[in-house]
This record gives C-alpha cells, sequence and structure tokens, in this order.
C-alpha cells in the first residue's frame, strides 16, 4: 500500500506550508487545496508474495466487497444518503 510523507515545501497553489509526498513517486500533494505537483514513478515494489491470514474464500470475498464498494453500493450514512 502507499503512504504518504509530510514534507516541508510549500504548495504552489495555495502557499500551505506543510505538504505530502506521495510513497514511491515523485508527487507531491496538498491536503488543503488537494493540488498535486511533480513527476511520475520513481520506484513502483515488485509484488511479494504476502502471508494474509484469509483462506481463499475469504479473499474472493473480500474482492467482491471491494468492488462494491467502488461501485458505489454501500453508503457510509452521511446526509446525502
Amino acid at each position: 500500500m502507499y503512504g504518504v510523507t509530510i514534507q516541508e515545501q510549500l504548495c504552489p497553489r495555495c502557499g500551505i506550508r506543510r505538504t505530502v509526498r506521495l510513497q514511491h513517486t515523485r508527487l507531491s500533494f496538498c491536503f488543503n487545496c488537494r493540488f498535486t505537483w511533480g513527476g511520475g514513478p520513481v520506484w513502483v515494489p515488485e509484488a511479494s508474495p504476502v502471508d494474509y491470514p484469509f483462506t481463499p474464500a475469504e479473499l474472493e470475498r473480500l474482492a467482491t466487497y471491494r468492488a462494491a464498494i467502488r461501485a458505489g453500493l454501500y453508503h457510509d450514512g452521511g446526509p446525502d444518503r
């Protein structure tokens, strides 16, 4: 999973002092104005075997659930429900 690193770099759009660097890329991101700037990928980790404590059937169910969330079938219960 990709993460972020807080950096002391001004956002070119809004000027906020602290922005973040997206891990494994040269991209920077501002949580204030949501502007992204910088170059492309630097290093993409190779796929490595991961020991999940799930059975193959559970992993299949999880993939289906994630696809349903991406499709918008589940809602967080916010005001636009």
